[in-house]
């Protein structure tokens, strides 16, 4: 896991590293405090609260976005005021959560994962106090997944980085980006083979990338004759987004198809492109 940051003057006090000599910097960050994405201030600051770390927002991403495994719902009015108690950790309100039986169901899924990260504060900055108190940042990664306990942020990292469920999970994410819309469960299949391979200790990001789109989850559009055993056609799949691309397909297809005769010799990979776009809109109507 990388420790490795480019920061500007504000990141490199964030992280406690030293100033910059230039706008950005290329530096190698406390390996106690960072170590992976999960560490890193964006993260960190994008799951907060408005003036605490989110334990609920930290370990839901972990949980969903890490993991692929979905949290079912919030029951309707649900009371998720925390304790206004000042001698209170961050951990100790949302603790409480756990008393609480109709809370318990979800928290109990994430909790064990948010606590890691109770050594960033809202902003991603390090502490190892809280009101006080010596942090504590201990967990338990539960529910569909070996029980594995670790000590902070860093070892929860090295766990997920070597677990095998959150490699396939990672796979989804990318090849589900790619192709711009959640995948059904036909297409799961062909995705573990897929994820063993880039198991491979000597698979990189490069490898990853040219398998995702050689993947025929990648490449077939669902045509008749194209279509992975059961897969369904695509413009039976849309959702609105994707049906919002489909429009902007349209548009680009006219709008190519416009300057093709002003132009005198038309590059072979731009008429490519152009069949490529009419094609994509053929399939995908708005």
């Amino acid at each position: 896991m990388s420790r490795l940051a480019f920061v500007n003057a504000n990141l490199a006090r964030l992280y406690g590293a030293p100033a910059p000599t230039a706008p950005w910097q290329r530096v190698e960050l406390d390996g106690d405090e960072r170590a992976g994405l999960l560490t890193r201030a964006a993260f960190l600051f994008a799951n907060s609260g408005d003036s605490s770390g989110s334990p609920t927002l930290r370990g839901k991403f972990v949980r969903e976005g890490l993991l692929c495994s979905p949290l079912p719902p919030p029951p309707a009015n649900i009371d998720t005021r925390l304790s206004t108690n000042a001698s209170l950790t961050n951990r100790e309100r949302y603790q409480e959560h756990m008393d609480h039986e109709v809370c318990r169901v979800c928290h109990k899924l994430m909790d064990g994962l948010s606590f890691a990260f109770e050594h960033y504060d809202a902003t991603g900055s390090y502490r190892t106090t809280d009101v006080g108190k010596p942090v504590d940042s201990g967990g338990e990664i539960v529910g569909a997944y070996p029980p594995a306990r670790f000590r902070d942020a860093i070892e929860l990292s090295a766990l997920l980085a070597g677990d095998r469920a959150a490699g396939q999970c990672w796979i989804v994410q990318w090849l589900g980006f790619a192709v711009g819309r959640e995948l059904d469960r036909c297409e799961d299949c062909g995705l573990t083979a897929l994820a063993d391979r880039l198991a491979s200790p000597c698979a990189d990001l490069k490898d990853i990338l040219v398998s995702l789109v050689s993947a025929p989850e990648f490449r077939v559009l669902g045509r008749d004759a194209g279509l992975a055993a059961g897969a369904r056609p695509l413009s039976a799949r849309l959702k609105t987004p994707e049906r919002v691309r489909a429009s902007i397909l349209a548009f680009l297809v006219g709008e190519y198809e416009s300057w093709l005769p002003a132009l005198p010799d038309v590059p072979a990979t731009f008429k490519r492109h152009v069949e490529l776009l009419r094609e994509l809109e053929r399939v995908a109507p708005p």
